[in-house]
C-alpha cells in the first residue's frame, strides 16, 4: 500500500534547479526526473530482502508500505480515478429488502398441474404487458369497477406496500373492470403514481392508455388492450372484495406471480 504526500518531490524538483519555476517545460522535466528517481527507490525498497534504504518497509513476506510524497495535484487527480470502472460501467448494488425471489410461472404450473382444489389458479392468456417490468409478484389488493377508475386512482395514489408475514411487501393491484373495452382504467399519470408509491404491478381486466408513458413506468402492467378514451368519474365501485378476472376468482391477500409466460395466483407466497 502506498500512502502519498506532496512535499518531498516538490522540494526535490525545486532544489534540483531553483530557476526552473520560471521555465515551465524545464520545471516539468525536473519534476518528472524527481518522481522517477523516487519511484525507483520505492521499487528497490519493496524488493524482498531490501534493508537499510531509509524507507519504512515491512518484512519480505508481507506487503511493503512506503511513504511517498507526491504533488497535491496528483492527489486531486487520483480522487476522481479511484474506481476500477468508469461511472457508466460500475456494477449496481441491489439493496432492496423486498426484492422478490426468482420464479417462473412455467415451473409453478409444472409443480401444481394436478391441483384440483382451486387454490392454484392460472389466468387466461389474454393479457398484454404494458409496463416497464415484465416479471413481478406480490400480495393482491383488489378493486371492482366498471368504466369508472375513481377507486383505481385512490389505490395507486396510496402506498403500495402491504403488511405480510414476511414484512412490508410491494402489492399487486388487481382490477375487475368487467372486461370493458370502451374505456381506459389506467393511464400515464396513474401508472407513474403506482410506480412512485411502491406498487409491484397492476393487472386490469379492461383497458389502459398512454402506452408510451406506461412503458417507462417501473412496475408490471397487464391489461386486455389499449383504448384512448378515459373513464367517467362517478366514485363508484368496490375495494377489497373478491373479484373475477376472466372467470377466475382472485381474493384479497392472494399472491400473484407474473412473467413473460403468463400469470398465476396462489393463496400463499412461495417459500424462500
Amino acid at each position: 500500500m502506498l500512502q502519498i504526500c506532496a512535499r518531498q518531490i516538490e522540494n526535490t524538483a525545486r532544489d534540483a534547479k531553483p530557476q526552473a519555476r520560471d521555465q515551465p517545460r524545464q520545471y516539468q522535466r525536473e519534476r518528472r526526473k524527481a518522481v522517477e528517481k523516487f519511484m525507483q527507490a520505492t521499487s528497490d525498497a519493496c524488493s524482498p530482502g531490501t534493508r537499510g534504504s531509509g524507507l519504512n518497509t515491512a518484512p519480505s513476506h508481507s506487503i511493503c508500505t512506503v511513504m511517498i510524497p507526491v504533488p497535491r495535484y496528483a492527489l486531486a487527480h487520483a480522487a476522481f480515478n479511484v474506481h476500477s470502472h468508469p461511472p457508466s460501467e460500475r456494477p449496481l448494488k441491489m439493496t432492496s429488502p423486498t426484492a422478490p425471489q426468482r420464479f417462473a410461472t412455467c415451473d409453478l404450473c409444472d409443480t401444481h398441474k394436478n391441483d384440483s382444489s382451486g387454490r392454484f389458479r392460472v389466468l387466461p392468456p389474454v393479457f398484454k404487458s404494458f409496463g416497464g417490468v415484465s416479471t413481478f409478484c406480490g400480495p393482491v389488493v383488489t378493486v371492482k369497477c366498471f368504466e369508472d377508475n375513481s377507486l383505481v386512482k385512490a389505490a395507486v395514489d396510496g402506498s403500495g406496500l402491504v403488511e405480510t408475514a414476511a414484512g412490508h411487501m410491494p402489492a399487486v393491484l388487481v382490477v375487475d373492470g368487467g372486461a370493458s373495452l370502451r374505456r381506459a382504467l389506467l393511464g400515464g399519470n396513474l401508472g407513474a403514481a403506482a410506480a412512485r408509491n411502491g406498487w409491484a404491478g397492476v393487472v386490469i381486466d379492461g383497458c389502459v392508455r398512454d402506452l408510451a408513458e406506461l412503458a417507462q413506468c417501473q412496475l408490471g402492467i397487464r391489461a386486455l388492450a389499449a383504448m384512448p378514451l378515459p373513464t367517467e368519474k362517478r366514485n363508484q365501485g368496490q375495494a377489497g372484495v373478491a373479484v373475477q378476472i376472466q372467470g377466475v376468482w382472485v381474493y384479497p391477500g392472494d399472491w400473484l406471480y407474473a412473467d413473460e409466460d403468463g400469470m398465476v395466483v396462489m393463496p400463499v407466497p412461495l417459500q424462500a
